[in-house]
């Protein structure tokens, strides 16, 4: 299934998205939602194994790939489901699937609270959910002063795929060097590393995510890696508790990207709980 490559001005911001599915079909669509430090592309291996079945949308979030910043590049887990739910009405679709990873988790939770009508059914994978403490290397951008020098002036391509490797996947040797190069590529500039580490205590704390989880209605998936030594397994058990209506699936052999190190098994999940 091809996955073709789109741009649409939403609010005055130019979005970058992917898109792939049946020519001709009718029925709810999915939303996918990436995580911080990546875009779309994230989703290159799950989309089509969805578009057999639904219409697939993968915005890159704004001020992430090649996505414009919002107005003063203005970043917070509400903003965001915002974008959301206005991406899908430039682009007409009045109710979506809604399926978030890590950060775009998060955001999926804020959007399927803020807009139970717009988002019918929800997916959340290793989702920030909960403040968490998370590993060092990830604490180390935001020390005072430091961390900023850090984050804009010595983060280079060695520290990025080492966090890759170290932190985000359970088996490093499943680290797709291509895919992590085009994130680098994307995260690699002045204004775009600024943006980064401006946004970092926002999008990764999770406090602001934590009210709204009990307001989440909808039927809703909680899907983790059972090796995930970023956002801990523990965060999945209460995420799903504390959902009003939710079945936890845990990926084994995988860490915080079961879609990436174990794709058949999330899969399995996801299609058996959006079809």
């Amino acid at each position: 299934m091809e996955i073709e490559r789109k741009k649409i001005e939403v609010d005055g911001t130019e979005i970058a998205y992917r898109e792939a599915g049946p020519e001709s079909w009718v029925g709810t669509p999915v939303l996918l939602v990436h995580g911080f430090l990546v875009h779309s592309a994230a989703w290159s291996k799950v989309m089509p194994r969805l578009a057999d079945r639904f219409r697939v949308l993968a915005p890159d979030l704004p001020g992430f790939g090649g996505s414009g910043f919002l107005p003063g590049r203005a970043a917070s887990f509400a903003r965001f489901a915002s974008f959301l739910s206005r991406f899908c009405e430039v682009l007409g679709v009045e109710r979506a699937h809604v399926v978030g990873h890590s950060m775009g988790g998060g955001i999926a939770i804020v959007a399927s609270s803020m807009y139970p009508n717009r988002f019918v059914r929800s997916v959340f994978m290793d989702a920030a959910a909960f403040p968490f403490k998370g590993p060092l290397k990830g604490r180390l951008p935001r020390i005072p002063i430091i961390g900023r020098i850090i984050f804009t002036k010595i983060y280079g391509w060695s520290m990025f795929l080492d966090y890759f490797r170290d932190d985000v996947f359970h088996d490093p040797a499943k680290v797709d060097l291509d895919l992590v190069r085009d994130f680098y590529r994307a995260f690699d500039t002045p204004d775009r590393r600024d943006y980064m580490h401006r946004i970092l205590p926002a999008v990764t704390d999770a406090a602001e995510v934590e009210p709204h989880v009990p307001k989440v209605r909808q039927p809703c998936l909680v899907v983790w890696g059972a090796h995930d030594t970023l956002v801990p397994l523990a965060i999945g058990h209460r995420l799903a508790r504390e959902l009003a209506q939710a079945q936890l699936e845990i990926v084994s052999n995988a860490g915080h990207e079961p879609h990436s190190e174990n794709l058949d098994e999330t899969m399995g999940h996801l299609l058996e709980f959006l079809s």
